[in-house]
């Protein structure tokens, strides 16, 4: 199988620095050779660059691009101009590929770990090509349980530059695959080796591993840094939005994210909904009513953009993937088929300038308003203008959790809490969605039934590894 990272395109590189991000360490080279691969699990950190400034500067050029939805060449350029960075380009290859990639398996371990239960043993894939490694390639097709001792030396990354990957099977997935010297049955031998320095497990939570290897070196400022980015990454719930596309300055997916994380009494389920869109990769499209109408040069010129952004789905569906038939009256829209959801912004929406608090408070209060008016269209309808547009990104992220947990019918005999719910199954979901994640505690008052139903249904979207394909869906 071929490398699932299209280094060419913004969103999986966003994705594995996310992953990144969510362990949030940048590490100096002063620091590189003594914690080896503890280190590199949780770091970010570039060899012969010992400045920690010069570190959170590339660092935080990548995030800014991946956040505009800008390609690796372009950066490169921008981090070459900068100054920051004076490598030849194949430093900079082996930089974006080596750090992404490893961040990458990282992702894929946690969400393997997920749906562990379901798929219990991996396989581990290498790149059968002329550029794969002999030891990689020795370990190509062999199948273990996940909680094997054999991948705690040999989950990939394996190397720099390394390609491999890890596979997820299902027990009957695992016998099939297990022929003579096959899979299960493939023998671990001595050439089965990692690259010297690499025999670690990109994905296992060595914390404690690597505070101990930074209690060997004298107290730093370095030191403390280290551990106080570890100490926050536990309980990090700044992700929710993995990404955004935003054609509106005042419109951005930090200060989304700034208002969701504050949501009263909701931080369980927001690490339910920052696991779902991480896990599943959703992307979001903050764009004009005239870049959603076909016939609108507007709608041609964000196409390098979101090329870039949405990389293999723009290559099916190309312009299809954010234009509407009715743009004057659409708030926002996805499909089974994307894993994207697209939103129509205001030029009056300013998110920069807004009392962050307060619009979470009111996107809870937005349920209470709605269950208390019989006559309410729906739950942004209920909300400040300002409110709306996170109320409408929830909406629409809630048809994507029930595409992902396969689209289930709409529950019996219980009553809908706005009238746009009543539209159909699908908007059943969305609306009912959005209650449950903004303020569960009402809709559980309302009906506790309902708010079980929902507490389910995204356990049930975090642990599909398929979507669902329903007509009409």
């Amino acid at each position: 199988m071929g490398n699932p990272l299209k280094i060419g395109f913004a969103v999986p590189f966003y994705e594995a620095i996310r992953a990144a991000q969510r362990r949030g360490i940048i590490l100096p080279d002063v620091y590189y050779g003594e914690l080896q691969g503890l280190a590199r699990q949780h770091a970010f950190s570039i060899a012969g660059i010992a400045s920690l400034d010069q570190l959170q500067i590339v660092r935080n050029s990548l995030s800014a691009s991946l956040q505009r939805g800008t390609s690796f060449n372009k950066w490169k350029k921008e981090i070459l101009e900068s100054g920051v960075l004076d490598l030849p380009a194949h430093r900079l290859d082996n930089i974006f590929r080596t750090n992404i990639q490893n961040s990458y398996n990282r992702g894929r371990w946690e969400k393997m770990q997920r749906t562990k239960a379901a798929r219990p043993y991996l396989m581990y894939d290498a790149i059968n090509d002329s550029r794969v490694r002999p030891s990689h390639l020795a370990m190509d097709g062999i199948i273990r349980p996940q909680d094997d001792p054999f991948w705690t030396q040999h989950a990939p990354s394996n190397g720099y530059r390394c390609r491999c990957r890890l596979i997820s099977l299902s027990e009957k997935q695992a016998q099939r695959r297990s022929g003579s010297g096959k899979g299960l049955n493939k023998s671990v031998t001595g050439e089965m080796q990692p690259d010297k320095g690499w025999d670690y497990n990109p994905g296992a939570d060595l914390t404690t591993g690597l505070e101990k290897a930074l209690d060997k070196k004298p107290v730093s400022k370095i030191k403390t840094e280290l551990l106080t980015k570890l100490d926050v990454s536990n309980g990090d719930i700044s992700h929710l939005m993995p990404s955004a596309l935003s054609t509106f300055k005042n419109i951005t997916v930090n200060d989304i994210n700034d208002v969701l994380k504050q949501i009263p009494e909701a931080e369980e389920r927001l690490k339910k909904v920052q696991h779902f869109t991480q896990a599943k990769g959703i992307k979001t499209l903050i764009i004009k009513q005239s870049q959603m109408s076909r016939r609108n040069a507007a709608s041609s010129a964000l196409e390098p953009e979101a090329a870039a952004y949405l990389g293999d789905e723009f290559q099916r569906f190309g312009r299809y993937n954010y234009i509407s038939q009715r743009p004057a009256r659409t708030g926002g829209f996805t499909s089974a088929s994307y894993n994207h959801v697209v939103i129509k912004g205001n030029a009056k929406i300013n998110l920069v300038k807004a009392d962050k608090k307060a619009l979470a408070e009111d996107l809870k209060q937005a349920v209470s308003r709605a269950i208390n008016n019989d006559k309410a269209w729906s739950i942004t309808d209920s909300t400040s203008t300002d409110a709306g547009i996170i109320s409408t990104w929830a909406h629409e992220l809630g048809h994507q959790v029930h595409y992902w947990a396969k689209s289930p019918s709409r529950p019996l005999d219980v009553a809908a809490i706005t009238e746009y719910a009543d539209y159909n199954y699908k908007e059943f979901h969305a609306e009912h969605f959005a209650a449950w994640l903004f303020n569960r505690d009402a809709l559980a008052a309302h009906n506790s039934s309902l708010a079980l139903y929902f507490d389910d249904l995204i356990d049930t979207a975090i642990n599909s590894t398929t979507k669902s394909t329903r007509a009409g869906a």
